[in-house]
């Protein structure tokens, strides 16, 4: 039997592939606001930013998050990378339980989850140049390659997307938006 997966893949019943990216139960509640905000009688109820929250998603496929501001998209990504930690739930990268503290996480899932900002111009640091931002995650999760590995590695990854290896030593004010 088949039976269609996410992204129109088809799968066999029982296929053992894991999905890629699952969720199950995924939820996270801001605090009251603080010691402080208690003592002065600021407090607020706590928000219930992500609620029971479950998904997975397939190999070659694609998911988007869609819903009104303030509704929990962004924090339910943040606890996917491990930006914040889950109150509750569960998270698995390609079949592996990834715990909630992302210092607790392996260098491998480090390495395959990663966040694309909406907004390049405040995703992008304005005092670094191309270069230094594509190198800091190659230096932080490839601890393996040299300084001239991770020159060229730049160099690639510019080509890769159309862009001369001299746009490494350019900052983001010097980029359009579609650069950027």
């Amino acid at each position: 039997n088949q039976l269609p997966a996410d992204g129109g893949e088809q799968r066999t019943v029982g296929d053992p592939r894991p999905p890629v990216l699952m969720a199950r139960g995924v939820t996270k509640h801001f605090g009251e606001g603080g010691f402080f905000a208690r003592l002065t009688g600021m407090a607020r109820p706590p928000v219930q930013a992500v609620d029971d929250v479950s998904l997975h998603v397939n190999a070659k496929s694609t998911l988007g998050l869609v819903g009104e501001s303030g509704s929990g998209k962004t924090t339910l990504a943040r606890l996917i990378v491990g930006l914040e930690p889950a109150d509750r739930g569960e998270l698995q990268l390609m079949g592996v339980d990834l715990p909630a503290d992302v210092g607790q996480r392996p260098q491998a899932a480090l390495r395959q989850l990663q966040m694309v900002m909406q907004n390049p111009n405040e995703a992008l640091n304005p005092y670094q140049t191309v270069g230094q931002a594509i190198g800091r995650p190659l230096r932080r999760l490839e601890q393996h390659l040299t300084e001239p590995q991770i020159k060229a590695r730049v160099a690639d990854l510019l080509e890769s997307v159309r862009l001369s290896p001299s746009y490494a030593e350019r900052v983001p004010a010097e980029l359009s938006g579609g650069e950027k």
